[in-house]
Order: C-alpha cells, then structure tokens, then sequence
C-alpha cells in the first residue's frame, strides 16, 4: 500500500496501463475533475490544493476501478456552507477502489465528515478492495440546526473524520489519521450520532459489511464534544470505532500499531460478533473528561479476541467519571455458528497520574440470562501505577455456564476488592499467580457488591491462589 506518485501527462486525460489517468488541475475545478474521473475510472492525480464550495458527490460505476493519488502532499479544503461531508464516495457494487498519496481533506469546521464512504448496498460478491494509505482528515463538527444544502438536520450523519459504511472485501487503512472531530452542544443524538474519529460500518443482519478489516500504523487525536462534563448529552466521543457482521468466510478485525489521543469517549470500539478480533500495540493518552457513564478505552464489545501491548496514559479530568482502561463486556447472545473464543488481555501498562481511583481495569461483563456457555479469560504482565477499585467486573460472568479467568503476572493497586458483582458467580473460577493486587498489603475481599458492602455468604467465589500472590483474603481450601 505504497504513497508513490504517478507521472502527470501534459493533458488532462491519457492512458496508464489501458486506463485513464486524469490530472486535477486540467479542469476549472474538482467537482468537473471528480465528475469526469467517476465516468471513466482509472486514476484522478491531485497535482495541486483546492478550496471547494460545495460537497462533492461522487457515483462509482459498477465494473470500473478507481484510484486517487497525489503528486505530493496536497489539500482539499472546504470553504462553502456547513454541510454533511466535503468528498461523499457512493457505490452499488463492484468498484475497487484506492487511495493513496499524502492528501488532506479539510473540513474547515464547516461540514460533519470530510469523508464519507457510502457502500450501503454494496453486498456479497458484490463486495471489492477499498485500500487508503497515507489519507489525512481533520477538522469535523456537527452543529444544530439543518443543512443549507438538503435541508435535513445537520447531525443526520453524527460527526466523523472518515467514515466507511457498508460492504467491501477487504478494507484496509495504512497510515492515516484524523484529528479535531467536535460538535456543538446537544447537537448529538444518544446512541447513534456522536464523534468518531475513524469509523467503519456494516449492517449486521446481512453481508453489507467488511469482509475483512484492518486498521494500522494509524493517529486519531480530539474526538470530543462541547457538551459539558457530567452532562447527559456527554456520549459517544470514540477514536476508532469498527462494526462488523459475522461472516463463516471473513476474518475478525485488526486495529495496530496506533496512536489515540483524547478520544473523549472510547480509543477503541469493536462490535464484532463473528467472534475474536486483534487490539494490539497502542499508545493511548487522555486527560479530558469522560462521557456521561464513564469511559472505556479499549472496548471489544462482542466479549473476546486479543488485546495486547496497550500503553494508557491518564492525566487531567481523564476521571472525572471512573473510568475502565479495558472491557471485553458482551449484551448480547453469540450467534450459535460463532462461539466464544478465549478472551486474552495481556502487556498492559497503565501510566496515572489523576490521583482518582478507576472504576475498575478490566470489564467482562456477560449478562444474557440462561447461556450456558463456557466463557475463558487470559489476563497477563498488567501493571497500573496508579489506582482502581477492582480488577474486574464480571457482571453475571460464571452464574448461568462456566467461566474461568487465569490472572499471572499483575503488579496493580486495588482499593476495594479483586472484583464486584451482585450475581451468584458460582461457576466462575478464578486463578492468580505471581500477582500483587495491594501496594500497601492490605488483604482485599475477593469478592464485593457494586457499592462496596459485602455479599451474601452464598454469593461468595473462592480464588485460587498461591504464595506468589499478595492482596487477597483467602485461597482455594
């Protein structure tokens, strides 16, 4: 996924390959650019920076290729009136497409996506490669009211860096980055439009959806919201947010080797239900103020995969509401042809410098009444210099099916307990080894309600424990 810059002819349209190549600035503009280029395929050269007036719509034609490039780094900057995106890419299939080069899109403040890519119909074989390496967007706002251009309220999209919507086979993005993605107060709508810096999209119920997803080498910084903290319009401000349906033939999503700062809301957010996914070797900083319920900064929604080599840095009102650094919580029943795989957290280091306790540093929460499933967790080399009140919480993890957590190599300070939960638990089997769970050696229940009190004597769970281990009350008899 190289950035090489191709040759530019002398006329705006000559031949590479047997397809067209076109060179931006052989038309009056990038609109009539765009419109001649989605007519013939091939390659579209920005050779040099626009400012456009207006959104540019663009219709992929079913059997042509696409390619925009750059001669260097240039810039698409938008200066019309606010709008829903500046470059809208829409597809009904059968259009691979690529981008690379070192193109900026601008937002300007003045549109909600600088770039969006529209392949809502876009399904099964129908599906083809969308490749982006090298692609910046920056400076996305949603704000109240309705857009001049359509007349539709102007948060109908909620606002996003880049987003990908839809089907494609593979979807990879390779150097990119987004910053300074915000909306005004209350512009928001809970649950469905908010702040994101790079999304991907899918339905779930069928096979508009990325086959295969991989996210890397990448920088999201500012995904926030002028709401204020502790407001209930204070919701959905994540980094990189990616929704994906369960296919027997795709592959789980990869997000690595990343750099987050000050996603408000969540630094990473996978909703994958095919089972699994990769969230490894990330940098994550922040010190703003949380959403309204409290952030979680590394979340794989579908409650399994990988989750390594994460370096969290929190300062400033990162807790003003408790935080969760990691969750591998699931809501929902796993489709019957996907079964849980082991759930592995691992290198994890935790650099704290708010003085305030976390909520608790893993969620593994699992509360679908009467599944029966066996649920397997692996957490490893974790180390938090600064706080929590607990380790984890289960929810009711262990109450319906059995579920076991093997704890090794954790240097953390907990306050409270080593997890709280208000369900009976009792098929959850915990073991622990070379594990300090209390700086000061205070012995730690094992087990507490959400508040603190302690349980019932039949709520309690018994860990496994040996002389390697410090913090904890009690042991396996």
């Amino acid at each position: 996924m190289g950035a090489a810059a191709l040759p530019v002819g002398a006329c705006g349209q000559v031949a590479v390959n047997g397809r067209a190549l076109l060179t931006a600035s052989e038309f009056p503009d990038l609109s009539t650019a765009v419109e001649r280029w989605q007519g013939v395929g091939g390659t579209l050269v920005i050779d040099r920076d626009f400012i456009i007036a207006a959104p540019i719509m663009m219709i992929c034609l079913p059997g042509l290729s696409y390619h925009l490039t750059t001669d260097r780094s240039r810039l698409i900057r938008y200066g019309g009136e606010q709008a829903h995106w500046a470059l809208c890419i829409y597809s009904e299939g059968d259009t691979p497409f690529r981008i690379d080069g070192g193109l900026t899109i601008d937002g300007a403040n003045r549109v909600a996506m600088p770039l969006f890519v529209r392949f809502e119909p876009v399904s099964g074989d129908r599906r083809r490669d969308f490749l982006v390496s090298g692609l910046a967007c920056k400076n996305a706002r949603i704000v109240l009211g309705n857009s001049p251009v359509d007349g539709r309220p102007a948060n109908s999209y909620g606002a996003s860096g880049m987003l990908f919507m839809g089907g494609f086979d593979r979807l990879c993005l390779s150097g990119v980055s987004v910053s300074d993605v915000s909306r005004a107060a209350r512009s928001g709508v809970v649950g469905s439009k908010g702040s994101l810096g790079i999304g991907v999209i899918g339905d779930l119920h069928s096979t508009s959806s990325a086959r295969h997803v991989l996210i890397e080498d990448f920088a999201v910084s500012r995904v926030d919201s002028d709401d204020p903290p502790f407001s209930v319009e204070r919701f959905d401000m994540d980094g990189v947010l990616v929704f994906q349906a369960a296919e027997a033939d795709g592959t789980r999503p990869i997000i690595r080797r990343g750099t987050i700062r000050e996603a408000a809301g969540r630094a990473v957010k996978i909703f994958a239900p095919g089972g699994g996914g990769v969230t490894r070797d990330l940098k994550i900083f922040r010190s703003v103020s949380s959403r309204f319920s409290g952030s979680v900064d590394v979340n794989h929604q579908h409650g399994d995969g990988l989750i390594a080599n994460i370096d969290i840095t929190y300062s400033g009102r990162a807790h003003d509401l408790p935080s969760t650094p990691i969750s591998m919580s699931s809501g929902t029943p796993r489709p019957i042809a996907f079964p849980f795989s082991v759930g592995e957290v691992r290198n994890v280091r935790i650099h704290d410098a708010t003085g305030k306790p976390k909520a608790t540093l893993i969620g593994l929460q699992y509360n679908v009444v009467d599944d029966q499933g066996t649920r397997r967790y692996r957490i490893s080399h974790v180390i938090d210099d600064g706080f929590s009140l607990c380790l984890l919480l289960p929810g009711a993890l262990g109450t319906y099916g059995i579920a076991s957590i093997e704890i090794e190599d954790v240097n953390v300070n907990l306050t409270m307990s080593l997890f709280a939960s208000e369900d009976p638990t009792k098929l959850l089997y915990i073991r622990a080894r070379r594990a300090n769970f209390n700086a000061e050696q205070r012995l730690l229940p094992i087990k507490v309600s959400y508040d603190g009190r302690p349980v019932e004597k039949k709520l309690e769970v018994l860990v496994d424990i040996d002389d390697s281990v410090s913090g904890l009350t009690h042991d396996f008899p």
